[in-house]
């Protein structure tokens, strides 16, 4: 299986089906294994490890596999703001869409001093290719992926928990999306069940 057929079999706003997975996994693996080694000589490796790199995350949360999800997204990331790479790769609505997803990783994970790191290289990124008309067409086309995210941190920064509860449960621009969102949900419920519990058991004893 090639990696047009693989992509080919996601849909376009959607995860892989869960029923061929296993045959998606290894095939990816195989490629990466063989574009890796190529990136250094080969031009064009550097794209097809891109594709393979961002379907492997894709893939890793169908499959709701966190270790593979945190692997493939690391070097996905290191690849996206590699200096050496980042003019033989080109911006699309793909790339928009996984970047936001590092922002909904460092979301669920409370870590917002990450969540600032990236946005601050992807400001950068985003300041380069506005200057590319085919570039800037990209970026418009995904960047509902990015301004979920931005929504949500500035909601949760304005400790408006009700709006960030809205915006995850309505508002989701991808399925991919899903399991961050499910995570800050349960997250802020808890909490607000807990504060609910210590203001009443504070009641209590008054």
């Amino acid at each position: 299986m090639d990696l047009q057929n693989i992509i080919n079999s996601r849909p376009p706003n959607g995860l892989y089906q869960k029923t061929n997975t296993t045959t998606l996994t290894q095939a990816l693996k195989d490629i990466k294994l063989k574009t890796v080694i190529a990136v250094a000589t080969d031009e064009h490796a550097a794209v097809t490890l891109k594709q393979v790199l961002e379907e492997s995350v894709l893939l890793a949360i169908s499959v709701g596999d966190e270790e593979q999800f945190k692997k493939d997204y690391d070097q996905l990331e290191k690849l996206y703001f590699s200096r050496n790479v980042r003019s033989r790769l080109t911006f699309n609505e793909t790339e928009c869409l996984l970047l936001g997803i590092g922002l909904m990783r460092n979301l669920r994970d409370n870590d917002i001093p990450s969540f600032h790191v990236l946005l601050q290289e992807i400001r950068y990124l985003v300041e380069k290719v506005k200057g590319t008309s085919d570039m800037a067409k990209s970026l418009a086309q995904g960047w509902q992926y990015l301004e979920f995210p931005l929504d949500i941190e500035k909601e949760i920064a304005n400790g408006n928990m009700s709006r960030v509860l809205e915006l995850a449960e309505r508002k989701v621009p991808h399925d991919a999306y899903l399991p961050f969102t499910r995570a800050l949900i349960l997250t802020i419920r808890t909490h607000v069940c807990t504060a609910l519990e210590s203001a009443y058991q504070k009641n209590q004893v008054v």
